[in-house]
């Protein structure tokens, strides 16, 4: 987002494949222990249809990270529920008002 000065990172369906490099990625943008944990939990067999975000407002990236999904509704769903998440981050951020078109 040019305009902000700011990266957002999608990463969806996501596999065992992509874990070491998602990690890594987090961990070197400071992303506490509690939340790799979370999204470590999203890499297990079984696990669809949930998403994470995760912003890191000094260096001005968010991640968001979805999971493998039954269909591509369950994928919208998620997308837009993870999506609401990092719009407000970035609105906390440069006080957007939530309620207002620039949001």
């Amino acid at each position: 987002m040019d305009k902000y000065d700011w990266l957002v990172k999608v990463y969806y369906a996501i596999t065992e494949t992509h874990k070491e490099e998602l990690l890594n990625e987090l961990e070197s943008v400071g992303c506490p222990e509690e939340y790799l944990e979370i999204v470590e939990d999203i890499f297990k067999p079984f696990k669809k249809n949930t998403g994470f975000t995760y912003t890191d407002p000094y260096e001005h990236v968010t991640f968001v990270i979805i999971s493998i999904t039954d269909s591509a509704s369950e994928f919208a769903n998620t997308y837009d529920h993870e999506k609401g998440h990092a719009a407000m981050h970035i609105a906390e951020y440069y006080n957007i008002d939530p309620y207002s078109e620039e949001l």
